[in-house]
């Protein structure tokens, strides 16, 4: 449970994070452009452009809605599962 919560904090700011670079890029009209190496030793360059990048922040963003989806859903079983034992410890307390 708490790994879904971790999930959607850090894909909620690598999100907005990335969208906010996106939205820089396509305002400037400029592209990320790195060099890249091969598990063979080749160098290739790599770029990541505004479109890319709008993108890949959507798509982080998607994972913080799911992730924190799942984690209410797993909350609210807990608390239910917890509202449940009270009220049978509270049932068998009576019942002595």
């Amino acid at each position: 449970m708490k790994l879904y919560k971790l999930l959607y904090k850090f894909s909620l700011f690598v999100g907005l994070l990335l969208l906010v670079v996106g939205i820089i890029q396509k305002s400037s009209d400029i592209s990320a452009r790195g060099i890249t190496f091969s598990k063979y030793g080749n160098i290739s360059y790599g770029i990541l452009d505004e479109n890319g990048t709008l993108f890949l922040s959507f798509g982080c963003l998607l994972l913080s809605l799911w992730s924190r989806k799942v984690f209410l859903d797993l909350e609210k079983e807990r608390q239910q599962k917890l509202k449940n034992e009270k009220q049978e410890f509270r049932q068998n307390k009576r019942k002595r």
